[in-house]
């Protein structure tokens, strides 16, 4: 167990009180906004043991697909937590680039793993 362990899981149980999705990357950047210093190994290892462990009752884990900010074209694929009573379809990201902040939609994966991006122009049309 990780010294910010406790700071990690009020932060998880804040997200899941609201009923919102996250993924680790989210967590790691409110942990280190409350002034903690974390890894994102340290915190990835504590989201994923937190649900692994049964923790995040009402949350399915799901392959979410966002630009790499890190390679641009590139996509990561992190694991996604979302309350089950959303449909697991669309979540709109702030992406920070090198150049500007781009607003994406990703699709969620089916529960095979298999991705699925949706343009955004599709979705609003």
């Amino acid at each position: 167990m990780s010294a910010n362990y406790f700071v990690i899981e009020a932060v998880i149980q804040e997200k899941i009180s609201k009923k919102e999705s996250f993924t680790a990357h989210d967590i790691t950047q409110e942990v280190r906004n409350r002034g903690h210093r974390v890894t994102h190994d340290e915190v990835r290892t504590e989201v994923h043991s937190y649900y692994d462990r049964g923790l995040m009752k009402g949350y399915d884990k799901m392959r979410g697909s966002y630009p790499d900010r890190n390679s641009p074209g590139s996509f990561v694929n992190p694991w996604c937590y979302q309350p089950k009573t959303q449909h697991p379809s669309v979540v709109s990201k702030s992406v920070q680039t090198s150049n500007s902040t781009q607003v994406v939609d990703a699709a969620l994966s089916d529960f095979g793993g298999n991705v699925i991006q949706i343009p955004k122009d599709l979705l609003n049309g």
